[in-house]
């Protein structure tokens, strides 16, 4: 009995060790080191969960494999409304499905099904989501028109087009099993994108205030009737959404070609911008008269610009082919009027008549005068006004005296005169000097009573400027020309003829473009240094020894918002493109996916370890994240899931990077050493290692104006090095880059330039192209941890131990 009883103990502690060492085997399929030991093939949910509402239509539900067997395993979905979930698919490989159609304000439930090869099924947990109400935003104002607005010379069957977008509308990009949110441009080149949820409808005709035509579900419109010769056209579009919103656009004109078969004619001076006289007035046309070699042109001034025979003459039978005429208004009364410009072809045609001689009929022909005669009315007014007349003024205020410095914009300023303001434009140049001669244009033909123009000069060269400002009233002076008068033989006469009235100003300070410190933001974290900066067009993103991730609007520094959420340090930040959206990683192993425009977190992502550096890849779509523990995630940024997860260092990994490819990236560590990953497969080993460099790597940087996926590395051994993913040895080397370690690199965007930062408290600006150093900046008063370039190599940022954001002036 006794023997009996030891056996069934034995035999217990037996299967209790094999139990033991099956459940608590490691898991290589876990990417998050979770090692789940629940039972095999089990399915774990991972998006969505119940922590948020889903403001959307449709949705990819994602859930992962918890402890795989080995054999080959498909799912069962299950899904929909609380209390009436059901399969909606069956025998799918992928561990991701997207749902379309959802309804708002609702709640779904759902379930996976994991059915393995070797026979058996596991049921995951069942996970609830809410949908969110609708707020549907209107369309954004249809623009962009097609022919452009005021265009002249218009084909008869022209087809109209325009642009317009739905701010609620997202370009998705979709692939069997998943959705990928996807740039603009993939959005219109692919055949299986989303379409806008549009409508329009099309007001077009003769009348300034076009009438309905016709609704369009497309961005274009083809007009059924055929239009006009010489005819102006009107038209306007409204958009509409799926959510009863509309918006109305813009009242946009055109002008069709003119029948060359035909007679026409068309006023080309006064032009588009109303005129203002008091004694001489110059106007111009062009005209078609075929068959006719005599043509003749009356002038009339109008107040309604309507013909219907109230005009008054200005001169009669004008020989077309003069092309000009100078009228002399002295004598008509003050006020505005339209100018009136009617061609007679002037050619006599023959009327036959049947006459009756006898028993005979006979054709009798004469030839009477039978003129044909078109007209055209000026597009701008003329503004007749006899007042002792006072020449404009204008003075330059801003750059001032005390002159001024310029970053990506400038805002130039001024103060005018005029009898007539509101046909009153200002044009503005740049000179080396205050002397009139050699200046460059900056813009023409602004109002001038803005008194303001925001000057985008980034493209300019480093230099020191004075800003002339010309002022036009339209009003009118003489000067001397020469033009033809018809006597029995062609003489030359000198006469007077009008011009615009200017005066023009400089200004008495000058505009600084030179390279130098521009502006320091001092203790944007009070006593906490600065650890990271991104910079788009218009916006810098910085991160530092505190928990709250910092906006700037640029160039003029404004503090946009300061966005809270991390519990520790952020130590690395990435800026979208747009500006509007962001990435940052902190101590507190959390990486966090902002929407600056609501201020809120868009996911949340876990790396399990403190976070030292991000990588935004180049589409926007995806990121990695790396730190201590020596972990390399690689993430979905639409989904939050994580696609892979690696272990690249046996301590910390200091600095992340993609490649050009988004499944390939490299790391620095601990060992001194540049990896590059493949992050699509599951390999523990590099594809490559990139050796050299005899201290710790503390940055990578891609070249990414380059095919050839070309990087640099900073480290502790005060080098720069370049080199390419496809040779481990570095292109050069740069020695001594700094006197000390280089925290911190970055490259333009055209590739050619480097900025670079390091403890020696050092800003230098370097020509890669000659691996040349073209000016060190210093000012900063510890380390320079952190570095970064604007789009167009216009200005540098850094940042540092001294806790300040520093802006710096590149030479051009």
């Amino acid at each position: 009995m006794q023997k009996k009883n030891l056996f069934k103990l034995l035999l217990i502690v037996f299967l209790s060790l094999i139990l033991f060492t099956c459940g608590e085997r490691d898991n290589p399929f876990d990417p998050d080191g979770n090692n789940y030991k629940g039972p095999y093939d089990f399915p774990i949910l991972e998006y969505p969960d119940s922590s948020a509402n889903y403001r959307v239509n449709m949705i990819t539900l994602s859930w992962r494999l918890g402890n795989p067997s080995g054999w080959k395993t498909t799912y069962d979905v299950y899904f929909g409304l609380e209390g009436h979930m059901k399969k909606i698919t069956e025998n799918i490989d992928s561990t991701r499905f997207t749902v379309n159609e959802l309804a708002e304000d609702k709640k779904y439930i759902w379930q996976i099904v994991a059915n393995s090869q070797r026979g058996t099924s596991e049921k995951s947990n069942i996970w609830r989501f809410t949908t969110n109400k609708s707020q549907n935003k209107s369309p954004n104002p249809p623009h962009d028109p097609s022919p452009a607005n005021h265009a002249q010379n218009i084909p008869l069957d022209t087809k109209l087009a325009w642009e317009c977008e739905d701010p609620d509308s997202l370009p998705m990009f979709l692939i069997p099993g998943k959705v990928i949110l996807n740039s603009a441009n993939l959005f219109r080149k692919n055949s299986k994108a989303l379409k806008d949820s549009l409508w329009y409808f099309v007001y077009f005709g003769k009348e300034s205030n076009p009438t309905f035509a016709d609704k369009s579900d497309f961005k274009y419109y083809t007009p059924k009737q055929r239009l006009e010769y010489s005819t102006k056209y009107y038209w306007k579009i409204v958009a509409y959404d799926t959510g009863g919103n509309q918006t109305e656009g813009p009242i946009w004109d055109f002008t069709t070609i003119p029948d060359s078969n035909k007679l026409w004619i068309r006023i080309t001076e006064p032009g588009n911008r109303d005129t203002t006289v008091d004694s001489l007035l110059a106007i111009r046309w062009e005209f078609n008269a075929p068959g006719s070699s005599n043509p003749v042109v009356s002038l009339y001034y109008d107040k309604d610009g309507i013909k219907n025979g109230d005009e008054v003459s200005i001169k009669e039978n004008i020989k077309a082919n003069d092309r000009y005429f100078l009228w002399n208004c002295r004598g008509v009364n003050e006020g505005s009027y339209y100018i009136l410009a009617m061609l007679d072809d002037n050619l006599l045609g023959k009327r036959i008549t049947r006459i009756k001689v006898g028993n005979q009929q006979r054709i009798k022909s004469a030839k009477l005068k039978k003129p044909d005669s078109a007209y055209d009315y000026s597009d701008a007014r003329v503004f007749i006004s006899h007042d002792e007349y006072q020449p404009p003024t204008i003075n330059v205020t801003q750059p001032s005296a005390a002159n001024d410095s310029a970053l990506e914009y400038y805002d130039i300023r001024w103060e005018f005169k005029s009898d007539k303001p509101e046909s009153t434009y200002v044009s503005l140049y740049t000179d080396k000097d205050d002397i009139p001669g050699g200046e460059s244009l900056i813009a023409e033909n602004i109002k001038a009573s803005d008194q303001f123009y925001k000057w985008t000069c980034d493209t300019m060269s480093t230099d020191t400027l004075y800003i002339k400002a010309v002022i036009d009233d339209g009003h009118t002076l003489y000067q001397k020309g020469i033009i033809n008068i018809a006597r029995q033989a062609i003489h030359r006469l000198k006469l007077s003829i009008a011009y615009p009235d200017t005066s023009y100003d400089y200004s008495d300070g000058k505009l600084k473009l030179i390279p130098g410190l521009l502006k320091t933001i001092d203790k944007p974290y009070g006593s906490f240094s600065v650890n990271s900066v991104s910079l788009s067009k218009d916006y810098l993103l910085a991160g530092g020894n505190s928990n709250i991730v910092k906006r700037w609007h640029l160039p003029d520094f404004v503090p946009v918002n300061d966005y809270q959420g991390h519990k520790q340090s952020v130590n690395s930040v990435k800026i979208f493109d747009d500006g509007n959206r962001g990435l940052s990683g902190s101590g507190d192993s959390k990486m966090i996916y902002w929407d600056f425009n609501s201020g809120n977190k868009t996911r949340e992502f876990d790396q399990t370890s403190s976070i030292r550096s991000i990588s935004l890849f180049k589409d926007q779509n995806f990121a990695l994240s790396a730190g201590d523990a020596g972990i390399l995630k690689y993430w979905d940024l639409n989904t939050g899931e994580c696609l892979k997860a690696k272990l690249v260092d046996a301590r910390y990994v200091n600095a992340c990077e993609f490649t050009l490819v988004s499944n390939y990236a490299l790391t620095a560590g601990s060992d001194n050493d540049v990896k590059l990953w493949n992050l699509g497969d599951n390999s523990v080993l590099p594809t490559a290692t990139f050796t050299g460099h005899r201290g710790e790597v503390r940055c990578i940087c891609l070249n990414r104006a380059s095919a050839g996926n070309y990087f640099a590395t900073s480290s502790n051994d005060s080098t720069i090095r370049y080199w390419r993913t496809s040779q481990t040895t570095p292109i050069f080397t740069i020695e001594k880059a700094h006197n000390a370690s280089i925290l911190s690199i970055s490259i333009s965007l055209d590739g050619n330039y480097l900025i670079s930062g390091g403890k020696d408290n050092c800003v230098k600006y370097w020509d890669l192209t000659n691996q040349e150093l073209i000016i060190t900046f210093t000012g900063h008063e510890s380390s320079v941890k952190t570095v970064d370039l604007t789009p167009k190599r216009f200005f540098a940022v850094s940042g540092g131990d001294d806790q300040t954001i520093r802006f710096w002036r590149l030479p051009r």
